[in-house]
């Protein structure tokens, strides 16, 4: 069961990045690049978070990250604070303006995740809709045994 059990997880990251780059790299109406509206997107779904989180939860170091958050700061769609207790953490949250663009963001994502489905039947869609639902709720349960297992 294990080799199989890995060569699906292979195929599904294949396939995963085959319909990423056909949903996330075409050009968006709101004038912010595709890392940025992930960065905007990625804080207004998880919340108030610490610059080294951003960075992990991205894959992009805080070098890389920094200048555009002060971006997205200037542009009004993200609050910068310096934590109180240890002027060395920076926290990032969302602006009502920037949570309209995530919202936005999202339902263009949407949109381009239906071209790509609209061809599915409908049995094929509960199929896999099951399907997605399983994998989440299992992959949630991993992720927490996971970080309770890393502290």
């Amino acid at each position: 069961m294990k080799k199989e059990f890995i060569k699906l997880m292979e195929e599904n990251i294949a396939v995963s990045l085959w319909l990423h780059r056909r949903v996330q790299n075409n050009p968006n109406s709101f004038g912010y690049s595709n890392q940025q509206l992930r960065i905007v997107v990625h804080i207004y779904m998880l919340g108030r978070m610490m610059l080294k989180d951003i960075a992990r939860n991205t894959d992009m170091s805080p070098s890389n990250l920094s200048p555009i958050l002060k971006l997205l700061e200037e542009d009004g769609l993200v609050n910068r604070e310096i934590d109180a207790d240890d002027r060395r953490n920076t926290w990032y949250s969302m602006t009502s303006a920037g949570s309209k663009i995530a919202r936005l963001a999202l339902d263009e994502l949407g949109e381009r995740i239906d071209a790509v489905f609209s061809g599915m039947t409908k049995k094929d869609e509960i199929r896999l809709t099951e399907a997605l639902r399983t994998i989440n709720e299992v992959f949630e349960t991993i992720k927490t045994t996971y970080e309770k297992q890393s502290k």
